[in-house]
């Protein structure tokens, strides 16, 4: 397995010996853009590796001028990307599963994105049918851990559910903790600690799958310094 952290801005890039970094990126409109392309520019001097993930992409939507202006701010993304993107997983307006229309604009910008780097898809808004929409739309997954845990979905359990062509499609791994609310209103972005469920269900897919690329999705450097502390005694970093 290979570790990494994300980022939001450039103060984390140089004070966590990690290799791998995941931009995220809140929105899409132009200053987004700008900031990604110096973020990227700083990664690369700084000898390290990068995905971007941008969070409000919005592929489904049955706006055409909607749809159309958040693929090309996307896109954008793409072409400034090392690793590739990862996108979230999407849903009707009535929280259902996409289907029709909605199902066919996601995939054809899904396609579009692909022709410029990796796509790999988060299972985010709609984890309990993650594996319909992964077996469905999915050439590369990234499998968030913490997202799944705050869900109430045994997270382990669902790997030994999983068929072995959706495992072996699984690139990233999105990792932290469900534990309840944060200040922030997140209730799924803790540290890790040791025997945690979280680190269980890692070490069952880093059996399955041993080249995965995981990211700490968490929001400070002390939040990352606990993580890799509870990862060496789990034997895992």
């Amino acid at each position: 397995m290979e570790f990494g952290y994300r980022i939001f801005d450039s103060y984390l890039i140089n004070q966590i010996d990690l290799p791998l970094i995941q931009i995220s990126v809140l929105r899409t409109c132009e200053a987004d853009i700008q900031r990604v392309k110096i973020l990227a520019d700083l990664i690369r001097s700084a000898g390290k590796r990068f995905v971007i993930h941008p969070m409000d992409v919005n592929l489904s939507d049955t706006q055409k001028v909607v749809r159309e202006r958040n693929l090309s701010q996307v896109k954008r993304f793409a072409e400034l990307a090392d690793l590739g993107l990862i996108i979230h997983d999407e849903l009707l307006p009535d929280r259902q599963r996409l289907r029709g229309e909605w199902l066919e604009n996601y995939r054809a910008g899904l396609a579009e994105l692909e022709q410029i780097c990796p796509v790999s898809i988060e299972n985010a808004r709609d984890s309990r049918n993650a594996p319909w929409f992964w077996q469905t739309l999915a050439r590369q997954i990234t499998f968030d851990i913490g997202h799944f845990e705050s869900e109430g979905i045994d997270s382990l359990d669902l790997v030994n559910t999983l068929s072995p062509e959706l495992i072996q499609k699984i690139n990233f791994i999105h990792l932290h903790r469900s534990n309840g609310l944060k200040p922030n209103g997140l209730i799924d972005h803790w540290p890790l600690t040791p025997e945690c469920r979280e680190l269980k269900t890692l070490r069952k897919l880093a059996e399955l799958k041993p080249d995965l690329k995981v990211i700490l999705e968490l929001d400070t450097a002390q939040d990352i310094l606990e993580s890799r502390r509870a990862l060496r005694l789990e034997s895992l970093l």
